[in-house]
């Protein structure tokens, strides 16, 4: 009797960590299933990292990417409480990248970085900067371009 209660203690034991295991590791196919489920769960700089990643292998300069990444970097709030102390956010990083990518010898590299900045800039109310970025892209037909050109003026 005590052998078997013994043993079934065990099983129950090892279910629950091969549960625990499984749920607080959950697995991905592809990286859009990874970024759904870092927004769903509110895990936006998992996703902003991601955004990243799948922009310095992506070879066709996708604007949507750079839309995402900026967007969910700016889903972190400025500032979070945790234990005793504050953590803010650290924008330098993807200003620098979006900077980085401006600067380039690609036409294309340059618009997506100044867009990048001036998205960059328009989250941060910094509208004439922002602005400033906007005007630079050679490419006027660029993806979000124009939309954020009128948000800027709406919020002006």
């Amino acid at each position: 009797m005590k052998k078997s209660v013994i043993i079934v203690i065990g099983v129950l034991i090892s279910v629950v960590i091969l549960v625990n295991i499984v749920i607080n590791n959950p697995t991905f196919q592809n990286h859009e299933d990874l970024i759904k489920y870092a927004i769903k769960s509110k895990q936006y700089s998992l996703a902003e990292d991601t955004y990243k990643h799948l922009i310095e292998i992506d070879s066709t300069n996708n604007i949507d990417l750079c839309y995402e990444h900026l967007t969910s970097h700016f889903s972190i709030p400025k500032e979070t409480r945790k234990d005793n102390h504050s953590e803010i956010r650290n924008d330098d990083d993807i200003n620098y990248f979006y900077k980085k990518k401006s600067k380039l010898n690609v036409q294309e590299q340059q618009d997506i970085g100044h867009y990048g900045l001036g998205l960059y800039y328009s989250f941060q109310d910094n509208y004439e900067f922002a602005l400033d970025h906007f005007g630079k892209i050679k490419n006027k037909n660029l993806k979000y371009l124009n939309t954020s050109i009128g948000n800027i003026s709406k919020e002006k």
